[in-house]
């Protein structure tokens, strides 16, 4: 519903006004520093599977690049400028 009202309504260019700085920093770190738990999650089920087909191996290399790609560049991108104060 929302998708279709968006277009029609003015562009918000208001900065945002936070009484706390954690709130909108948390979930930029916790992307950045739980994105290696995926290479750790998948080398765990490489060494524990038994019989791994070609087909699950390059399931589990184009899911772990695009899954590591997904919240790890744009997070890590926002730390990167983050300045601090």
């Amino acid at each position: 519903m929302l998708e279709a009202i968006d277009p029609v309504l003015p562009n918000d260019m208001q900065p945002r006004r936070m009484a706390d700085d954690l709130a909108s920093d948390l979930p930029v770190w916790i992307a950045t520093l739980l994105a290696p738990g995926l290479y750790w999650a998948t080398a765990w089920w490489v060494a524990r599977s038994h019989v791994i087909t070609p087909f699950e191996y390059l399931g589990a290399i184009l899911s772990l690049g695009w899954m590591s790609v997904v919240p790890l560049v744009p997070s890590s991108h926002e730390l990167y400028h983050a300045r601090a104060s």
